[in-house]
C-alpha cells in the first residue's frame, strides 16, 4: 500500500496581482484606518492644528466618503510608487516599520494639501499630513 496524501480540492494557479484588486474595489467607497498614523515624524497627523482638522480636513474627507475610489482619482489623488517620494519620507517609512511598501495613496484635499497613506481595497490607512506637498513634490509645469 503506498502512502499518498490526498488533495480534496486543487490550490489555486493564478496569483492576483494588486493592482487588480485596486481596480476591482475602484466602485467602493472608501473607508479610513488611523492606527499606522505616524506621530513622531515630520509629517506626523499630532501636528495638525484642530481648528484645521475639524474645519478642513474633516470636511474634506467626510466628503470624500460620498465618492467612490474612481471619482476620488478624478479630483487629483492617486497612486504613487515609494520610489518616487523624497528621501527623508523613505526614510520615515523605514522607521516606522513600512519600509517593504511599494506604493502610497496621495489623497488631495486642496492644491498643495495631502494626506499620504497605504490603500489596502477601499481602505485608506493613513500615515502623513503633508500640508505642504513636500513628500512627493511635483515640478512646475514649463519652468
Amino acid at each position: 500500500m503506498t502512502k499518498r496524501p490526498r488533495i480534496k480540492k486543487a490550490p489555486p494557479t493564478k496569483k492576483i496581482v494588486r493592482t487588480e484588486r485596486r481596480i476591482i474595489t475602484d466602485d467602493r467607497r472608501p473607508c479610513w484606518r488611523i492606527s499606522s498614523a505616524d506621530t513622531r515624524g515630520p509629517w506626523s497627523c499630532t501636528e495638525v492644528d484642530h481648528k484645521m482638522f475639524w474645519m478642513e480636513i474633516f470636511q474634506r474627507i467626510r466628503d470624500f466618503e460620498t465618492m467612490t475610489w474612481h471619482e476620488i482619482r478624478r479630483t487629483g489623488s492617486h497612486a504613487i510608487p515609494v520610489s518616487e517620494i523624497c528621501p527623508d519620507a523613505r526614510r520615515c517609512l523605514e522607521e516606522i516599520g513600512l519600509g517593504d511598501t511599494d506604493e502610497l495613496f496621495s489623497l488631495r484635499l486642496t492644491g498643495k494639501q495631502r494626506l499620504w497613506g497605504i490603500r489596502d481595497r477601499e481602505i485608506l490607512r493613513i500615515l502623513w499630513w503633508d500640508p505642504e506637498h513636500h513628500v512627493c513634490p511635483s515640478a512646475k509645469k514649463h519652468t
